[in-house]
C-alpha cells in the first residue's frame, strides 16, 4: 500500500537485487521492495510536481494544485479518481496543510518556480551599464512580436535556474510591452501562460518591467517550469507597442544564475555586444555607458 512511482523503480530494483546504491540521497525515488514483500506501507509519503502553470502535490489519497493566480484544486483520489470534483472549499485545514508542504519542499530543495514569484532583490547597477535605444517602424503584436536578440548563453537550466537582470526605464520611453528573456521558438519563452516575476506581476504582453521610471529594479523570474531545457537567446522582446514608438532604458547584472549557489553566468559583461535585431527595429543602439550618466528621479 501507499504510493509508488517510476521514480521508485530503479532503487526497488536495486533493493530487490542486493544491491547498494551509491549517494541514495541524490535519487528522486525511494526503494519500496521491503514493503511490497512484506506488504506494508511504502516509504514513500508524497510526490511533488511542477507543470506549466502550476505545482502539485500528491499524497496517498488526496492531490493538490497550486495556480499561478493564487487558486488551489483538490481531489480526493480515493472517491474521485479521475479527478472530476474540487473540494478544496470542504477542506480548507487540508488545503492549508499541503500548502505548507507543498512550500516547504520549494523552499528545502531552492526550486526557482516560474509561476511563483521569487524573493525580491534590489538592483545593483554599477560602472558601466548597456544603454538600450531604439524605435519601431512595425507595430509589435503578441503574435508578431519584434525582438533583438543580444546574447548566446550555454548551459541547460535546472529546477534551480532563473533569469535575473536590473533595468532603468528613461521616463521618455514607451514604458509598457516589452521585457527581457529567453527566445523559444521564435518568440519569448516567458509568454506562456502563468509566468510570474518576483513582484507576481504575469509576464503579460502587456508587461511594464519597472513600477516607475528613472529608477532602478531588480527582475528575477524563475525557470524551474521549463527545465531540462537548453538556455536560449536572451533578447529583448517587444510585444505590444504602436508603430513609431520609441524606447530608452538601461541594462545591468544580466544573468542565469542558481538559487542556492554563487553559480552564475553573466549574460554581458563590459565591452561590445552584438545585436540581431528583427526588421521592424530601427535606429538601434546599444552601448556601454557609466552608471553615474544614468539620470536619477
Amino acid at each position: 500500500s501507499g504510493l509508488m512511482g517510476y521514480l521508485d523503480v530503479y532503487p526497488t530494483c536495486m533493493q530487490m537485487a542486493g544491491l547498494k546504491i551509491d549517494n541514495p540521497d541524490r535519487l528522486d525515488g525511494r526503494p519500496c521492495f521491503d514493503a511490497i514483500r512484506n506488504d506494508i506501507p511504502t516509504p514513500v509519503k508524497a510526490y511533488y510536481y511542477l507543470y506549466r502553470d502550476a505545482d502539485m502535490i500528491r499524497t496517498p489519497r488526496w492531490k493538490l494544485f497550486r495556480r499561478h493566480d493564487g487558486s488551489v484544486e483538490l481531489y480526493d483520489l480515493q472517491n474521485d479518481i479521475g479527478e472530476n470534483d474540487n473540494v478544496a472549499k470542504a477542506h480548507p485545514e487540508l488545503v492549508a496543510s499541503l500548502r505548507q508542504q507543498l512550500q516547504t519542499w520549494m523552499r528545502d530543495h531552492a526550486i526557482a518556480t516560474s509561476h511563483m514569484p521569487l524573493s525580491p532583490s534590489a538592483a545593483s547597477p554599477s560602472g558601466e551599464v548597456l544603454e538600450v535605444s531604439f524605435s519601431l517602424q512595425k507595430e509589435a503584436t503578441p503574435r508578431a512580436p519584434q525582438r533583438i536578440i543580444f546574447s548566446q548563453p550555454a548551459g541547460t537550466c535546472t529546477t534551480r535556474t532563473y533569469f535575473q537582470y536590473d533595468i532603468c526605464v528613461d521616463a521618455s520611453s514607451v514604458q509598457a510591452g516589452f521585457h527581457i528573456g529567453p527566445v523559444y521558438r521564435k518568440t519569448s519563452l516567458f509568454q506562456r501562460r502563468g509566468i510570474i516575476d518576483d513582484r507576481g506581476t504575469p509576464v503579460s504582453p502587456n508587461y511594464r518591467p519597472v513600477n516607475k521610471p528613472n529608477q532602478w529594479e531588480c527582475r528575477r523570474i524563475g525557470m524551474a517550469t521549463f527545465c531540462p531545457h537548453k538556455i536560449a537567446p536572451i533578447a529583448i522582446h517587444i510585444t505590444r507597442a504602436q508603430k513609431g514608438s520609441t524606447f530608452k532604458f538601461y541594462l545591468d547584472n544580466i544573468r542565469i544564475a542558481q538559487l542556492g549557489s554563487n553559480t552564475r553566468k553573466d549574460i554581458w559583461q563590459q565591452g561590445k555586444v552584438r545585436a540581431r535585431p528583427t526588421s521592424g527595429i530601427t535606429g538601434l543602439q546599444i552601448r556601454p555607458v557609466s552608471y553615474s550618466l544614468v539620470k536619477k528621479p
